[in-house]
């Protein structure tokens, strides 16, 4: 979330595969401080995170971001939100997807 060490503009590619918000062990940690209790704020932090992803990407840089979707009860298309952030909120390009 915080890469305030690294200047604008200095990074040529950021790979990512963010924590799925999906009851994993690491999400035992929900209300503390900076982890999301919500879906609608686990897409805020990944906003976020992205966010500062893009302000040290070098121009003509990629992000590739590894996600799933989730569940099927009640079934969450975590890569269209994640797409819709890049593209639509922080004016990214999508190039493809695999």
């Amino acid at each position: 979330r915080d890469m305030h060490q690294l200047p604008d503009s200095s990074v040529a590619l950021v790979v990512t595969s963010p924590p799925y918000f999906v009851g994993k062990d690491y999400e035992l940690e929900m209300e503390r401080d900076g982890v999301p209790t919500s879906y609608l704020e686990y897409l805020e932090m990944l906003r976020d995170v992205f966010a500062e992803c893009v302000r040290v990407l070098e121009p003509g840089g990629r992000i590739a971001v590894n996600v799933a979707n989730l569940g099927r009860k009640p079934y969450r298309s975590l890569s269209a939100d994640v797409i819709r952030i890049l593209q639509d909120e922080l004016g990214l390009l999508l190039r493809g997807e695999v």
